[in-house]
């Protein structure tokens, strides 16, 4: 009894923490009274304090289940010890509350549990987020300890951000960036997933040995890159283990990438293609972004961010980390996206169409409209509103259904 009121009493806080900046955004806000300025400065050289914070309401609806409705509050305060020092440290823990529980969380009875709805994967978790000490020092960063991983445009590695349980690494890593030139290493031996403490098995987290080798230099307006990502991971995760050896280039907003993956570990022989093409151009206030996407069959992407990466619907993510039960046909993607400023305000709309990799196949179409309003220095709000139309001919019964998804968020961060 006495740890749910005190749950309840830290949600009753955090809540009135982000009521009260939606009450004062736009004002000026006074400096703390509460320490001296030299107190305040003393402290500063030695701790920074840090807060993550999300109220969320997500809506999806799946044809062949209940609909799903689910209001979240989750935050991450952290401390920097040392900051701005060559040597520092960074502690950050996660803290996942369901106040709306009418979805599922899982397909394993992770809380909560309302077995005929949609997925929407943000079940209640409490945990370390981030632990690692830093060396920095010259353009070189290395880190050893549970932390966050984003490279490139995060389709291939990346910490999942739109859950509210974020995807961390266990690892140690080496990131070089002086003089146009950037050279990043990382080895992991446990990647901790986003269903939160309270999974067990591949759900809760992959282990194994994977090496992160990312590479780039610019030449002028061009700027070209590599990379290696060799993931085997251990008897449970064999399904995600491969190897993918990636090019690709950048010039006044036209990108090309190609990658190569085959087997890893003990997975059976193969191997496949993967291509990426867009070009973005700015037409007044307006970019304007058009690409194709191709992953041919078998080729997977298990510890990318994946969410918006083919719709904000979220329909492909389960066949693109290659989780058992979601075999398809590889996936083209086709799309056009235009986004916008209006004074503190950035509009964004997208639209796909999917095919098979063979284009012999449709799997439908989706459009995307976002929503992203700076309410304070500290505050912003983000809508986001997916619908995705099936295919009903399709041969892969996974693409059949018609999804809508909603979402609305305020996102606090000091």
């Amino acid at each position: 009894m006495c740890l749910i009121m005190k749950r309840k009493r830290s949600q009753v806080i955090l809540l009135s923490l982000v009521l009260s900046e939606i009450a004062t955004a736009g004002e000026s806000v006074k400096p703390s009274t509460y320490l001296t300025p030299a107190i305040e400065k003393s402290a500063a050289e030695y701790f920074k304090f840090s807060l993550d914070a999300r109220l969320r309401y997500e809506s999806r609806n799946e044809q062949s289940f209940d609909p799903s409705n689910a209001l979240t509050l989750r935050a991450r305060p952290g401390i920097t010890l040392l900051p701005g020092r060559t040597l520092s440290g960074f502690f950050e823990s996660e803290h996942t509350v369901v106040i709306g529980s009418d979805f599922r969380a899982s397909n394993n009875a992770l809380r909560p549990f309302r077995v005929n709805n949609t997925q929407i994967p943000d079940p209640e978790s409490n945990e370390v987020n981030q632990a690692f000490l830093q060396f920095e020092h010259e353009g070189l960063k290395a880190r050893v300890g549970r932390q966050r991983i984003k490279l490139d445009n995060l389709l291939f590695v990346g910490n999942a951000g739109w859950r509210q349980n974020e995807q961390t690494f266990e690892a140690a890593t080496l990131d070089y960036n002086k003089n146009g030139i950037s050279l990043y290493y990382g080895y992991a031996s446990q990647i901790n997933r986003v269903f939160g403490s309270e999974a067990f098995g591949t759900q809760k987290k992959f282990e194994g040995d994977m090496h992160l080798i990312n590479a780039s230099t610019k030449i002028g307006e061009v700027k070209l890159g590599g990379y290696s990502y060799l993931l085997d991971f251990n008897t449970a995760a064999e399904f995600a283990s491969s190897n993918s050896y990636g090019i690709q280039l950048d010039y006044k907003g036209f990108h090309a990438e190609y990658a190569y993956q085959t087997e890893a570990g003990d997975r059976a022989s193969y191997g496949a293609n993967y291509a990426h093409f867009f070009y973005a151009k700015d037409i007044g206030n307006v970019t304007y972004k058009g690409g194709v996407e191709y992953l041919e069959d078998e080729f997977v992407s298990p510890i990318a961010a994946l969410h918006g990466g083919n719709g904000f619907s979220d329909v492909f993510i389960p066949a693109r980390r290659g989780i058992p039960g979601n075999d398809w046909d590889g996936i083209t993607d086709i799309y056009a996206v235009a986004k916008t400023d209006i004074g503190n305000t950035n509009l964004k709309a997208a639209a796909h169409y999917f095919w098979n990799d063979s284009f012999s196949s449709s799997y439908g179409w989706e459009l995307d409209l976002v929503l992203t309003k700076k309410l304070s220095k500290n505050l912003t709000l983000v809508a986001v509103g997916a619908f995705f139309f099936g295919d009903n001919g399709t041969d892969n019964d996974l693409f059949n259904n018609d999804v809508v998804q909603n979402s609305i968020q305020l996102d606090y961060r000091f």
